[in-house]
């Protein structure tokens, strides 16, 4: 997360949404089921 922390602060400026970091080896499992909800918004 600290390589992506400062792209980040570009993007949302002084808001500090939630957010979770998983780890991509983590997701490799066939059983493990992954539920992503976003919201954007382009100004």
């Amino acid at each position: 997360m600290s390589t992506l922390a400062p792209i980040f602060s570009e993007f949302v400026g002084e808001s500090r949404p939630a957010v979770t970091g998983i780890g991509v080896a983590f997701l490799a499992s066939p059983e493990t089921l992954v539920e992503i909800e976003a919201v954007a918004s382009v100004k």
